[in-house]
């Protein structure tokens, strides 16, 4: 997730996702990623823990 984007990592860490501390650059080169507005940009990487769980006792 954009770190500038407040919102967006809150949305996430209601639904269970945590921040692992990490955080990884904005590709400014790569056209697939947009223009950027600003020079700023970088990513904070969130995980969430998966919770297994057995729908048919005969699998």
């Amino acid at each position: 997730v954009i770190d500038s984007r407040k919102e967006l990592i809150a949305f996430y860490e209601r639904r269970g996702y945590q921040r692992t501390g990490e955080t990884r650059p904005f590709p400014m080169d790569d056209p697939r990623a947009g223009i950027p507005l600003v020079s700023h940009l970088q990513f904070v990487v969130l995980k969430k823990q998966l919770v297994l769980t057995r729908q048919n006792s005969d699998v």
